[in-house]
């Protein structure tokens, strides 16, 4: 079931995905891998307020898994209480990511926290996620997640009319998306 769930996923099925993983969880509901997947697949077909309510689950199961955490936090922001992501979940992601000596974890945190900060207009702290998240990932060699937080700190210097400060990491965050290939990143 879990092999048919994400199967599904990568095909761009989130219904089909659901309805695997959703069986996996009825027979083993305290299985959180299982209920990550689920989390996942309702996310991806857009009801993030379910998936909001399993991660949840996940996290009444299992404290210190910062992957559910993370996703907790990431789905909040997309059903637009940043301030409730940022402060009760992404910062507990991030704690236990340094914990776990996690540091791709660690930059996939404080990129979900730059992107909170930025929804609730705080620039300076929105700057300063993205600028840790980019030197991490730019240390570990993860292009795409380096692309990411660059553009995004560049969002941020053009939303305070600082272009002259965006321009640098624009031009990086292009030249990676270009090398990779990745065509929805450089349209953005």
């Amino acid at each position: 079931l879990r092999v048919q769930g994400r199967l599904a996923l990568l095909r761009g099925e989130p219904a089909a995905a659901e309805a695997h993983v959703a069986e996996l969880a009825r027979r083993y509901p305290n299985d959180t891998e299982g209920l990550l997947d689920l989390a996942g697949a309702q996310g991806g077909g857009g009801d993030v307020a379910r998936a909001v309510e399993t991660l949840k689950q996940v996290t009444a199961i299992d404290q210190q898994d910062p992957r559910a955490w993370f996703l907790l936090g990431r789905n909040t922001v997309l059903m637009g209480d940043s301030r409730r992501a940022v402060n009760d979940y992404l910062v507990r992601a991030l704690a236990l990511q340094k914990q776990l000596r996690n540091e791709q974890g660690q930059g996939d945190a404080l990129n979900a926290m730059g992107v909170a900060y930025h929804q609730l207009g705080d620039y300076p702290r929105a700057l300063e996620n993205y600028s840790d998240s980019a030197a991490i990932r730019q240390r570990l060699g993860d292009d795409r997640g380096t692309a990411t937080s660059l553009k995004n700190r560049a969002r941020i210097y053009m939303a305070m009319s600082r272009s002259a400060e965006a321009e640098p990491d624009l031009r990086v965050a292009r030249g990676i998306y270009e090398r990779i290939g990745d065509r929805n990143g450089l349209a953005d």
